[in-house]
């Protein structure tokens, strides 16, 4: 199969430690593919990759074998992208983290929850009653540090409004919600993040991304819109393609593509016009069925790489 992705020599290592001796040192800069005794691979690029190899092998004790071709320093970036993404199409399970839409890689998420039970989530979003929230001393420290911004946000008119439609996207498509606060995903509360088309209100972050922003119009602050991430081909399977969705919805907000390198190739952007059509996505249990897809994934990959940010005030209103 690795010749499909561009790779014309493959070498079996087997329990070699070092793989010096196949490639000379004016050879060993460019992409490599490493197949894994389950039939999975992993893909990168590397200046030196004999001394990559090595880093790998202390990690993974089941690479069975490699392929490599040349590519200079400053032209890696997008021949790997490109290929991690062809990979995938191509049915190729990868452990890679980045740029892929779904990893096979170990994951701190499947130490929480078994399989079995994301894939019942997934259906149904139900989670098992958790009556705890995080605490202590850091925590109170984070509670102060947003309550300004917390105190301001509400003072809105439309803040009931906006607290009831975020805790529709918090409880019904984010994982276990309760038990992967802060952890996993956050909400900020008037992030400084610069918007060319007005002050962002809230966001939700998992892993290293945004995933549903709101803001306020710059030229009448009482009007919101805002934008979501979610699943390509979710929603060609759950509304039988793109076009129908668009067709469902056309008058109420635009399809937009994203590019974000944690989400992989599986990505597409919504556009929302105002928070009731952000409410309308909300309660169509279709779309819901594809943010579910597309959060767990990132879940699964990583962290919140967001949680300094998460504003606890807001939180308590919506978990």
């Amino acid at each position: 199969m690795i010749p499909e992705l561009g790779f014309e020599t493959t070498y079996e290592v087997g329990n070699l430690l070092s793989i010096a001796h196949l490639f000379p040192k004016n050879e060993r800069c460019g992409i490599y593919c490493l197949k894994f005794s389950n039939n999975q691979f992993y893909i990168g690029r590397a200046i030196d990759f004999v001394r990559r190899f090595v880093q790998h092998r202390k990690t993974y004790d089941d690479i069975v074998e490699v392929s490599f071709f040349k590519v200079p320093p400053n032209l890696q970036s997008e021949p790997e992208r490109k290929l991690i993404h062809k990979a995938e199409a191509k049915g190729f399970k990868l452990r890679n983290i980045v740029e892929t839409s779904v990893t096979y890689a170990d994951s701190d998420f499947d130490e929480l929850f078994l399989p079995s039970e994301q894939e019942k989530w997934l259906i149904t979003a139900e989670v098992k009653e958790f009556i705890y929230r995080i605490s202590g001393e850091n925590i109170d420290n984070q509670r102060i540090r947003y309550t300004t911004k917390f105190n301001k946000l509400k003072s809105r008119p439309d803040f009931d409004r906006l607290v009831e439609v975020l805790k529709l996207y918090i409880q019904k498509v984010i994982p276990f919600y309760r038990q992967t606060e802060m952890s996993f995903w956050s909400v900020s509360c008037l992030p400084s993040t610069k918007a060319q088309f007005g002050q962002r209100l809230f966001v939700i972050n998992m892993n290293e991304m945004e995933c549903l922003v709101v803001l306020c119009d710059k030229e009448f602050p009482n009007m919101t819109r805002g934008f979501l991430t979610t699943s390509q081909k979710a929603i060609e399977e759950q509304y039988g393609s793109l076009a129908k969705f668009e067709k469902k919805y056309c008058l109420e907000w635009e399809i937009r593509d994203t590019d974000y390198r944690c989400a992989g190739s599986d990505q597409i952007g919504v556009v929302f016009e105002s928070i009731g059509n952000l409410e309308k996505l909300l309660r169509d249990e279709k779309f819901c069925r594809t943010l579910r897809i597309f959060n767990l994934r990132l879940m699964r990959k990583r962290a919140n790489l967001n949680s300094k940010f998460h504003c606890l005030d807001l939180a308590d209103l919506i978990v």
